[in-house]
């Protein structure tokens, strides 16, 4: 297999500006171009509750070493679990745990 060199570095701005411009549309009554009047908020707008979750319901964990992801693993096929679900348990049972540690 060959290895292909890297050419010189072409200077594409006026094809990046020409395909912009190509872009934007002429007429200026197009929906997205045209300017939307700013509507004053209301009482009730200020009072609605926001929708959504009050908590994040994710959480990325990095382990510091490869002791507890193996102690998953292990705990998830002794019980023929996965290891999402294993992980949430421990985690259920540790956050009992600390709460009752702290009572």
């Amino acid at each position: 297999m060959a290895i292909k060199k890297r050419s010189l570095p072409v200077d594409r701005s006026a094809d990046i500006e020409a395909f912009g411009n190509g872009a934007l549309p002429d007429d200026q009554s197009h929906p997205s171009v045209r300017e939307i009047p700013a509507k004053e908020p209301s009482a009730s707008d200020l009072t609605t509750p926001v929708e959504g979750p009050s908590v994040s319901r994710q959480l990325l964990v990095r382990f510091p070493s490869d002791d507890l992801p193996r102690a998953l693993e292990e705990l998830a096929a002794r019980d023929d679990r996965s290891k999402h679900y294993m992980a949430l348990a421990a985690l259920k049972i540790g956050i009992a745990h600390l709460q009752g540690l702290n009572r």
